[in-house]
């Protein structure tokens, strides 16, 4: 089966999300360690930060696979 070049996109995509993810999952790792309230408003708001960005990229692969 040949491979569609349509698609190389979408692999990007999905591989970028990985990685982004991956980043997501460090983010909430550390986070447990944290000692403070502050420094763990901080870090909720970086991993917030992080889980949206992929919701944003997600939502533009989606209108671009309808």
């Amino acid at each position: 089966m040949a491979k569609d070049p349509r698609f190389d996109y979408v692999h990007r995509v999905f591989a970028d999300l990985t990685g982004a993810l991956e980043d997501a999952t460090v983010l909430a790792a550390e986070a447990q360690a944290t000692a403070s309230r502050d420094d763990a408003r901080r870090r909720c708001e970086d991993l917030i930060a992080a889980v949206n960005l992929c919701l944003v990229r997600l939502h533009r692969l989606r209108k671009r696979l309808e």
